[in-house]
């Protein structure tokens, strides 16, 4: 990070001053990788990355411009002209191009957006735009090996040694005369095999497969049980459409992990260092009206306690705080705990109410214990009445707060709705309600009991 630091003040301080050769250029590329080079570039101006990428060769700015977060590869796309944008995309895989072409598209449409392309990868690229955005078909490349069934070990190898992109394969894919997948091939095995050995005779005819509609979650979930460096996608007739390969399901897991954090914390779709002021305010914003309502809702129901007496009254609603507070953070486990496991894999349908009975009694336990710590501190500071309604209801809200952390999540994934929304402001108003909810029950049926 100190290296990048000093490559960025000293690239911005000869941009500012006049210009950037490419001889400078070269010599910071000889330091810096191009991952580096566009994590670098995204503190420069707009203009800034245009004067460098002018610079670049077309394979190192396509990689750089491949690395590039969503605002900065549509500024740059912007400030260059359209033919050395085409050239640009030009040298990157179809994948990537496609992942551009996307973002083009939001600001010019997709017509304009396929116009930065050559004839000879417009249909690359339109074809994989035919499938929706984070699925397997929008993150597959069509840069893969495929060999005939009836070839042998030293036509497969030939057919390798003339890949577009020998870095981008994995696996050799044995295919029959209609296209479809029938096999796959490690390269050790190959160079294992003798030269006339039979391809069918080497692969792996049990070959893990994913369609190209499916969700860019569950691939990566596939890829990781049965630990794969490339799984390759097929249409439903069995034929072989591209390949989505390791270090593109690396950047689906990346993402994937960053959204639900955001999500849960409410700030999902947020860019804070590159969406403005008023865009993020409009983003943060429905967040956060479940948790004023039910703070709303949780302020009317304490009007309960105003038919108590002063003493009493006072007793209890000290001990509100620690009570909503507790409850709070025993949900937020459990519904992090649920949301997790969903999407691992690891929590399945058969399993659902065995998780929840299993959680519950978590709650219950955790309960008893915070219900004895609570209610002996209500022994003490106020009265034994005020120590057995607090510990009762604490008892309760816990037990209450696990069931809801834990069957939340999993509704909304019944229902296709994405989980991870509920560990963050709706599980807090939801816990607050029922919390106060219990608390104010209690307090009001124990004081009539207790007398």
């Amino acid at each position: 990070m100190e290296k990048n630091s000093a490559v960025i003040q000293e690239l911005a301080s000869i941009l500012e001053r006049k210009g950037i050769s490419r001889d400078e250029l070269d010599g910071m590329l000889e330091i810096v990788h191009p991952v580096d080079m566009a994590f670098i570039l995204e503190d420069l101006t707009g203009e800034e990355k245009a004067q460098v990428f002018k610079l670049l060769d077309m394979e190192t700015a396509a990689a750089v411009l491949a690395e590039l977060d969503d605002n900065a590869t549509k500024e740059v796309v912007n400030a260059l002209p359209q033919d050395l944008v085409q050239k640009v995309l030009g040298a990157m895989s179809a994948d990537d191009a496609a992942a551009t072409v996307r973002l083009i598209a939001q600001e010019h449409g997709r017509d304009a957006a396929l116009e930065f392309l050559s004839k000879r990868q417009k249909e690359q690229v339109r074809e994989l735009l035919r499938y929706g955005e984070k699925t397997a078909g929008a993150l597959m490349t069509t840069n893969f090996v495929a060999v005939p069934v009836t070839a042998t070990a030293t036509e497969a190898l030939k057919a390798l040694q003339g890949a577009v992109q020998s870095n981008t394969v994995v696996y050799i894919y044995v295919v029959d005369a209609s296209g479809v997948l029938k096999g796959v091939l490690s390269i050790r095995s190959l160079l294992r095999a003798s030269p006339e050995t039979r391809i069918t005779d080497i692969m792996k005819p049990d070959t893990v497969t994913v369609l190209p509609q499916m969700d860019q979650e569950e691939v990566a979930l596939i890829v990781r049980r049965f630990t794969l460096s490339a799984v390759p996608v097929t249409d439903a007739n069995g034929r072989l459409l591209g390949v989505v390969t390791a270090d593109t399901i690396l950047q689906v897991v990346a993402e994937e992990a960053g959204e639900d954090l955001l999500k849960m914390g409410g700030a999902g779709g947020l860019n804070m260092f590159a969406d403005p002021v008023m865009k993020r305010v409009l983003l943060r914003m429905p967040w956060l009206i479940p948790p004023l309502l039910g703070g709303l809702i949780v302020g009317n129901i304490q009007n309960w306690f105003k038919g108590m007496q002063p003493l009493e009254f006072i007793a209890l609603v000290l001990f509100i705080p620690v009570m909503m507070g507790t409850a709070g953070n025993v949900a937020v486990q459990s519904s992090t705990l649920v949301v997790r496991g969903l999407a691992t894999g690891e929590i399945k349908t058969s399993r659902i109410f065995g998780i929840l009975f299993a959680e519950t009694r978590v709650g219950a336990l955790i309960g008893l214990v915070c219900g004895a710590l609570i209610g002996a501190a209500g022994w003490f500071t106020a009265s034994a009445h005020i120590g057995a309604i607090v510990s009762i209801s604490m008892i309760t809200a816990i037990t209450a707060a696990a069931l809801n952390g834990t069957a939340f999540p999993l509704i909304l994934h019944h229902f296709k709705a994405d989980p991870a929304i509920s560990a963050g402001p709706f599980i807090t108003a939801l816990n607050d309600i029922t919390a106060t909810l219990i608390y104010m029950g209690c307090s009001i049926a124990l004081l009539r009991i207790l007398g």
